[in-house]
């Protein structure tokens, strides 16, 4: 911000940009927790032994194609627009899973990826076939319209759910898993790449399942430098 008021030769921005130039921010170090699939699955069957199949889900397409949990679930999002959409306290609900992205035989779902859709406009299509167990949950749960939101909390009066109620639902079927504290939704992903990686998937191959423009992106989400280093190493020494 500060460079673009420079450019429009603002005083303050100038300034600012000038201090800013000069001063050098420490990013926090990546987290190095990465759920294991029996971690993960653990608290998918603590989900479907109390009622929350569409959480339950929810869970499963996050780690079995590594999408964010905003993708799956979507979002709540202030709108002054009362047209159109499903609505709810002056937001509109958006970049979730809808029927519509399902073919219908179930073996495709077409999606667009929220956080990258202007760097990365085409949608991905993914194999469902690949991942028998998120058809056989899909299956399960399909409504005769084909239409709407997918995943729906199961308090919400058949809404989806909000940011907040997933974080919630996760905690607690994570502590009745007996999951550590320190595995957090957000470790997901990491989980899924992680797991690729030590199957040998090439790094292009894991930007792409990850839907990342670029490769730097995805090595943030692998947790298995340690295991890659020694991996050098043993190679190095059986010459």
């Amino acid at each position: 911000m500060a460079r673009y008021g420079k450019a429009l030769d603002i005083p303050a921005a100038v300034k600012a940009a000038s201090i800013l130039a000069e001063v050098k921010i420490k990013n926090s170090p990546g987290r190095q927790v990465s759920p294991s699939r029996e971690q993960i699955y653990a608290i998918i069957k603590q989900a479907d032994d109390h009622g929350y199949d569409h959480f339950a889900l929810g869970i499963t397409i996050q780690f079995e194609f590594a999408l964010r949990a905003v993708d799956v679930r979507g979002q709540w999002l202030k709108t002054s627009d009362t047209e159109g959409g499903i609505l709810r306290n002056g937001r509109r609900w958006q970049d979730g899973l809808t029927w519509e992205m399902f073919d219908a035989n179930l073996t495709t779902m077409t999606k667009l990826i929220s956080k990258t859709k202007a760097s990365m406009p085409e949608p991905y299509e993914f194999d469902l076939t690949a991942a028998p167990e998120v058809r056989t949950r899909l299956q399960a749960i399909r409504p005769y319209t084909n239409t709407g939101p997918v995943i729906l909390a199961k308090r919400s009066g058949g809404l989806p759910y909000t940011t907040s109620g997933w974080n919630q639902a996760w905690k607690r079927m994570r502590k009745l898993a007996g999951i550590p504290e320190d595995i957090m939704m957000m470790d997901i992903r990491a989980g899924a790449v992680t797991e690729a990686k030590a199957l040998g998937v090439s790094e292009h191959e894991l930007r792409d399942a990850a839907q990342h423009l670029q490769s730097e992106n995805t090595n943030r989400y692998s947790r298995l430098r340690s295991d890659s280093a020694n991996k050098v190493v043993r190679l190095r020494n059986s010459r």
